[in-house]
């Protein structure tokens, strides 16, 4: 799959921030798992779609970052859900 055919991947991610950030005004935004591997490739025409879509006192102060985990975050997040709930 070409780079040219996953920008309407990253503005329909894009559109679908934007409609987070107005309705829930997240203070940051982190992207994991797969996606995250594309790095700025993916999330620089996120932001320009959520900074064009966006409501601006919303969007403004909300960056959307990488997270540093990768693709693991989601199995480590689970296995650390998992510990808080298993009895001891």
């Amino acid at each position: 799959m070409g780079l040219s055919s996953r920008i309407p991947i990253r503005k329909t991610l894009g559109f679908g921030l934007s409609n987070v950030i107005n309705l829930f005004n997240p203070e940051v935004i982190i992207v994991g798992g797969g996606m995250s591997a594309a790095g700025d490739r993916l999330l620089n025409t996120v932001r320009d779609t959520v900074k064009n879509h966006a409501l601006h006192l919303s969007s403004g102060v909300c960056p959307i970052v990488q997270a540093k985990l990768g693709g693991q975050a989601g199995m480590i997040g689970a296995a650390a859900y998992a510990k808080d709930k298993m009895p001891l």
